[in-house]
């Protein structure tokens, strides 16, 4: 980042002990009020759940949001320079669109697209990301990117130390080595992590042999890069401090909050429940699901742990991280790659999956917010199928009134989009999908990025 984006904006001396201070909350206060008012259940304590521990340095929050606005600014004016009246209106075209991880561009807006994202990676590159950074850049849009955020406090840096050397976290080399078990459906049981990516892009993407290998090369490399790349401190204090960060991680530990609410109660009901089944669809690294998975085994109840993603990697790393000493769940997960919906947007048939099994709890916190209305709905009837009378649903979407909504796909660069949305448009999606008004409570993260929908089946 240029000096002049590091220069302290604001000054320290008058900066509040919470973050919720330090900015204007108030679109999200009027938001929740109106919905309190009509009767729906939203919690949002700001003051109470600021607990990560980038608050124990609220200037440092407050000069990251100024210095990515400074920066949001610039990115806007420079790529826009680069780019003729036609093509920034094919960007708005695009930008529309709104599509999703499965439904490609079609090939003249793909043009299009290209040209106006070559001159945002330019702009992005100069004012955020140095060509040292780019491993993790390469990874926007990929689950392990958000390893990098979620043990952010966690990095060593060349000024400060910490637990893991580099970008990847608790993620090292040993990914490589993965050969998915007994513990893999068919379709990846018996494959190393390039065969099961190779099968993946040409079954759900249509792709030929040749085109798919070439794919999953760039990948793998882009993910060794990644992994061997150390954390600079400017970049550390962008992902500890920024307020998509906080948002993710605030999130993550909401759900190990409410879910270790869930059980505890549940426990107490039932003193002799030992056995208990998990899912996480969509679920990427799977650290949120581990998370809960790991306080349900403190307390004594064993857990059968179904991930369900149609990204080998992604397995492959969850598969990494629950092997791990941290959590030891090695022996509790179930990995399936499937094609999580049809090319007309119907969620899978989780038959295949759950086995005639009812889940206690079912999270894919972080994948309705990509999805178009008809396709959440999809989902959420499926999900809502599979639990067991009494079990837990949680979702999650990032807010239309948050704090700094341009950061995600502008400076950031994050791909595919995210859909913001109202947390009206929560519920109401949460109804039309037959869940009864009332059976479903809103969560808003500390930082007001992030609503969790948790559901709970009579």
């Amino acid at each position: 980042m240029s000096e002049t984006l590091k220069e302290t904006i604001g000054d320290p001396d008058n900066i509040t002990s919470h973050y919720d201070k330090l900015v204007d909350h108030g679109a999200l206060l009027r938001e929740i009020d109106s919905l309190r008012s009509a009767g729906y259940k939203v919690n949002f304590e700001p003051d109470k759940e600021a607990t990560d521990l980038a608050y124990n340095d609220p200037s440092a929050i407050h000069q990251m949001y100024h210095q990515l606005d400074e920066a949001g600014r610039k990115y806007e004016d420079h790529h826009r320079s680069k780019l003729s009246p036609s093509q920034l209106l094919a960007a708005k075209a695009v930008a529309k669109l709104h599509m999703t991880p499965l439904q490609p561009l079609a090939a003249p807006f793909k043009r299009a697209a290209d040209k106006v994202r070559d001159a945002k990676e330019l702009a992005r590159q100069e004012l955020l990301y140095s060509p040292d950074k780019m491993p993790w850049h390469k990874q926007a849009g990929q689950a392990v990117a958000l390893l990098t955020i979620a043990f952010a406090h966690e990095l060593a840096s060349e000024k400060t130390d910490g637990i893991y050397p580099t970008m990847s976290g608790m993620l090292g080399d040993e990914i490589f080595e993965v050969k998915f078990d007994d513990r893999a459906d068919e379709f990846l049981r018996g494959k190393t992590i390039e065969e099961a990516n190779n099968d993946a892009i040409r079954l759900f993407n249509g792709k030929s042999s040749e085109q798919a290998e070439r794919a999953t090369a760039r990948r793998i490399d882009s993910l060794h890069d990644f992994i061997k790349q150390p954390i600079s401190e400017e970049f550390k204090q962008i992902v500890q401090f920024c307020t998509d960060s906080l948002g993710i991680r605030s999130r993550k530990d909401k759900v190990r909050e409410i879910v270790s609410d869930y059980t505890d109660d549940r426990l107490e009901k039932e003193p002799d429940l030992k056995e208990m089944t998990l899912m996480s669809v969509g679920c990427g690294t799977a650290l949120p699901i581990f998370e809960v998975a790991r306080a349900l085994k403190e307390k004594g109840v064993n857990v059968t742990i179904i991930l369900l993603d149609q990204d080998p990697i992604a397995l492959a790393a969850a598969q990494t991280l629950a092997e791990k000493p941290e959590f030891n769940l090695g022996d509790s997960i179930e990995l399936h790659c499937q094609r999580l919906f049809s090319k007309t947007g119907q969620a899978l048939d989780l038959s295949s999956v759950i086995k005639g099994r009812k889940i206690d709890i079912v999270e894919d916190t972080g994948l309705r917010e990509y999805l178009p209305p008809t396709v959440y709905k999809s989902l959420t009837r499926a999900l809502w199928g599979a639990l067991a009378s009494g079990g837990l649903m949680s979702t999650g979407n990032m807010n239309t009134n948050r704090l700094q909504p341009e950061f995600l796909h502008g400076l950031m660069g994050w791909s595919p989009t995210v859909r913001m949305r109202e947390i009206a448009e929560g519920f109401a999606l949460h109804e039309a999908s037959g869940i009864n008004k009332g059976l479903t409570d809103a969560y808003v993260t500390a930082d007001g990025t992030y609503t969790l929908f948790i559901s709970q089946k009579p």
